[in-house]
């Protein structure tokens, strides 16, 4: 077996909810944990195959998906994760999401802030962080696109996600080949939320490693793994009560960073992306 669609990202916007969705088809087999970080953090992958392979459950299944949204993270990984990809599967299908620039950074910065990688307040964020490079949506994709083809990808608008969650995911369907009379989208999905939600801390990062994964899934009973998970959490978490609220100085800058991704992405989708270059309050626009 191998993987056949990778969810690419982008970071927070709404990419685990699709996850959890795509995993109920009875012809999917998603990874387990939906995020292996694999090709970004393994440097010797290649003899490591059968370790990612473990992460998937279900060896009967028609397709094989997983959702590493850090390998559309440049220049935080390896500089080349597509080229490790292509070696591995060039026939590999992709789904991204694209988020109104301000509303993802917003999303991007309390993830972050609550998972104790950052410190920072969210203007120092900016400066240290991943947070404006992982939203240079065209930056991060055009590799993507020149090795793979941009045939091979599936690109939607968080926006739309979220206003009609059934739609999306039938056309993601039809992209991926699936027979879209086996879905079950009564309720629509909601889950890694920004507000209230519960994370693990950075430091707790090496539980997503195949092996130290693999001993947590088969070794550890059922009882034990809530018991450990849910004390680190408290520990390692710090959670929102309430949404970051950003000046609109502050939502300008961001908008101005991702301004040309913002009208590469136009082109690319053939459709007019305005109001991803527009403060949330729509009294400044940087078009």
């Amino acid at each position: 077996m191998k993987c056949d669609f990778m969810i690419l990202g982008a970071a927070k916007c709404a990419t685990s909810s699709l996850a959890d969705i795509l995993k109920q088809h009875p012809s999917v087999c998603f990874s387990n944990p939906k995020e292996p970080h694999f090709f970004n953090l393994e440097q010797d992958w290649r003899s490591r195959l059968d370790q990612y392979h473990d992460l998937f459950h279900d060896k009967s299944a028609t397709l094989y998906g997983e959702g590493t949204t850090s390998y559309t993270k440049f220049p935080l990984f390896k500089n080349r994760i597509y080229k490790d990809l292509h070696e591995y599967n060039p026939d590999l299908k992709f789904i991204y999401a694209i988020r109104h620039p301000v509303e993802r950074a917003i999303s991007h910065y309390m993830h972050i802030y609550e998972r104790r990688i950052i410190d920072h307040n969210f203007q120092e964020a900016l400066r240290q962080s991943d947070v404006i490079n992982t939203g240079r949506y065209y930056t991060q994709l055009y590799p993507y696109f020149k090795l793979f083809g941009r045939e091979r990808f599936f690109i939607y608008c968080f926006e739309d996600f979220i206003k009609d969650q059934k739609k999306i995911v039938l056309e993601i369907g039809k992209f991926l080949g699936l027979s879209n009379d086996q879905w079950t989208l009564d309720n629509a999905k909601h889950s890694n939320k920004s507000v209230g939600g519960k994370k693990l801390g950075r430091q707790l990062e090496r539980f997503k490693t195949p092996a130290i994964r693999k001993i947590w899934d088969q070794k550890l009973p059922e009882g034990l793994k809530n018991i450990i998970y849910n004390t680190l959490s408290k520990a390692s978490s710090r959670p929102f009560a309430e949404k970051v609220k950003l000046e609109n100085d502050v939502q300008e800058i961001i908008l101005e960073l991702n301004r040309l991704d913002i009208l590469e992405m136009e082109k690319i989708l053939e459709r007019d992306l305005t109001f991803y270059l527009t403060t949330l309050d729509g009294s400044i626009c940087v078009r």
